[in-house]
């Protein structure tokens, strides 16, 4: 059965019920989260530059709609940019030159290379201006405080949840988004600490796969052929989760090779409710994007933010993701 041979009923139920639910805690959201500073009509608007690492991706998506209710809530002229490909650098850098030159007070970064854009911060912003990083840490002195998630600790999280599923032993394989990349390295070790608990686990291979999910689904079937199966295997992003389910189908081997990924995008939900994805690391994009605008807007103001702020990571597999909490984490708006 091929990925995009759905059970069209149950598809609409499932998606008409998450999009109820994401409605009532989005309706929660505003009303216990979103008690407005006192503005007067005339108080002019902080001018805040959000920078993305893509424009196109699910969680992104989130992201900015996070980021855009902050933006009303706290009076913010708030410009938004992003490249199509998560490995784009030098379209980020452009972006920042730009909104320098426009005159904004203060920037919201999701960078796809942290040591590049770290980089183009030293040189491009000023003292007196604000950089708030969001999901990749910048090391530089302008940078005034970072929000995202503990990648080593949800790391950790998913490698014992595949342990688990595999019963803690057996061949397991790990698909990564990049070498190099910050997040994906923290990541990647804590799932390697982790699986290095269980002795009767054989990590028999770890591919990369980038932004590229035709990649990953050839890399998995030469992995599944070569090592004459997997029990396991753990992906590290989403874009990797669809190469993966995708060879997992066409083989198979739904059911049967237990797969753990990161993020959840709308084919992930769905792939776990058909039973072919087992279990996936939430992450909160939507509370990113709002956080990293708030965080600004307090700098601005005077305010003494913390230098790291940690947001929520959660397991969920197929037993608890119609939970009322992890709903709202499954979807945290009306799309």
């Amino acid at each position: 059965m091929s990925c995009k041979n759905k059970n069209k009923d149950s598809q609409m139920g499932f998606i008409l019920f998450g999009m109820y639910v994401g409605l009532t805690f989005m309706i929660l959201i505003l009303a216990s989260c979103s008690r407005s500073p006192e503005l007067t009509p005339d108080q002019p608007k902080k001018q805040i530059a959000l920078i993305l690492r893509s424009d196109s991706a699910d969680f992104w998506r989130t992201a900015r709609m996070g980021a855009e209710e902050a933006a009303k809530e706290f009076n913010v002229d708030l410009r938004i940019s992003g490249p199509r490909d998560e490995e784009n650098i030098d379209d980020q850098v452009k972006s920042l030159r730009a909104y320098v030159k426009e005159g904004a007070e203060a920037f919201v970064i999701a960078a796809n290379d942290g040591k590049a854009m770290s980089e183009a911060v030293d040189s491009m912003v000023s003292d007196g201006q604000t950089v708030i990083a969001i999901d990749t840490e910048l090391e530089s002195p302008r940078v005034r405080g970072f929000i995202g998630i503990d990648n080593y600790e949800a790391g950790r999280k998913a490698g014992a949840k595949l342990a688990q599923l595999v019963g803690n032993k057996g061949k397991v394989a790990v698909m990564g988004f990049k070498q190099g990349q910050q997040n994906a390295e923290q990541r990647e070790q804590g799932v390697l600490d982790e699986l290095a608990r269980h002795p009767e686990i054989t990590l028999v291979t770890k591919q990369y796969c980038y932004t590229n999910p035709n990649l990953c689904d050839e890399l998995t079937r030469k992995a599944i052929v070569i090592h004459g199966g997997i029990d396991g295997v753990l992906a590290l992003n989403a874009v990797s989760s669809v190469g993966v389910a995708q060879a997992i189908v066409d083989m198979g081997l739904s059911g049967v090779t237990k797969i753990v990924t990161f993020d959840t995008t709308q084919e992930d939900i769905e792939l776990m409710q058909e039973g072919t994805i087992h279990a996936s690391i939430i992450l909160n994009p939507f509370n990113i994007g709002y956080l990293g605008v708030k965080s600004a807007v307090e700098v601005l103001d005077g305010k003494t933010i913390p230098k790291r702020f940690n947001t929520e990571t959660k397991v969920i597999d197929q037993e608890n993701m119609f939970w009322s909490d992890n709903q709202k984490l499954l979807f945290p708006f009306v799309r």
